[in-house]
């Protein structure tokens, strides 16, 4: 077997098993995504400059998640930041649809840490795996992406013609891109009748987020990367690159994936 295929299907088992164990190996499973996935862009970003700077970078996206452990926000304070952070995630797809910003986000690199993977982790922290612990809906976020992802590559692949975005991602097509939100929001509704904790409506709206937002999220990190000229965020997963690489998109849709939890009074 490729290493891809077996890195793949070891990494899956990994953070299947940690999701299903409870609270607390899924809190560790996502404290280490948050400290590579920290790392790996603040190398990416402070490439240049000497080891403290980078440093403080990688800090800037880690220490939320350590901080929500000890001081988690009140209800109100919890709900700003989460449309605030809807509202970041909103400007990072602006700058990369008009190509500009990256030269601003590396100059100011703990913030782009902090505000793009530090504050999303944060509230993952504080909103699905605190008591009740949500583990239900972050299962379904990951197999969503998994499911958008794996969607898009057959799609694609099959009848994939009209490139989606060839400067940041050639091999991503509409077709590919189409068929996969189709099919995501097929499985979220399958999942509904797997768990079936919230309302159809949710679980509609949940795949529809994922796969688009998810989706926006997978091209920002190709722009960064693109821009910044790296293949991989990092090298750590054999065949399949870095965590960056493959939980951009969970990172990207967890402030979205709250803000449905309050619209949908489940939170």
């Amino acid at each position: 077997m490729k290493p891809r295929i077996i890195t793949g299907i070891i990494f899956g088992v990994i953070v299947l098993a940690s999701i299903y164990g409870g609270e607390v190996s899924c809190i560790m499973l996502f404290g280490l995504i948050s400290l590579f996935a920290s790392f790996e862009l603040a190398r990416m970003l402070r490439r240049n400059v000497q080891a403290p700077a980078m440093m403080f970078t990688m800090i800037a996206g880690f220490l939320p998640y350590v901080l929500s452990m000890y001081f988690p926000m009140k209800q109100m304070g919890l709900m700003i930041s989460i449309v605030l952070s809807c509202i970041l995630m909103l400007l990072f797809t602006t700058l990369m649809i008009r190509n500009r910003g990256a030269n601003f986000l590396e100059k100011f690199s703990p913030l782009t840490a902090f505000f793009y993977i530090g504050v999303p982790l944060y509230l993952l922290r504080v909103v699905l795996l605190k008591p009740p612990f949500q583990w239900e809906l972050v299962l379904c976020v990951i197999l969503l992406i998994w499911s958008s992802d794996t969607f898009a590559y057959i799609v694609g692949s099959a009848i994939g013609k009209n490139k989606l975005y060839y400067k940041i991602s050639p091999g991503k097509t509409w077709e590919g891109f189409l068929g996969a939100g189709i099919m995501t929001i097929l499985v979220a509704v399958g999942l509904k009748y797997v768990f079936g904790e919230f309302p159809l409506l949710f679980y509609v709206f949940l795949g529809f987020i994922v796969w688009l937002l998810g989706g926006i999220g997978d091209l920002f990190e190709s722009y960064l990367k693109r821009h910044f000229k790296v293949k991989d965020s990092g090298s750590f997963l054999p065949g399949h690159g870095g965590f960056l690489d493959r939980f951009d998109s969970f990172i990207f849709v967890i402030p979205f994936v709250c803000l449905l939890m309050v619209i949908f009074e489940v939170f």
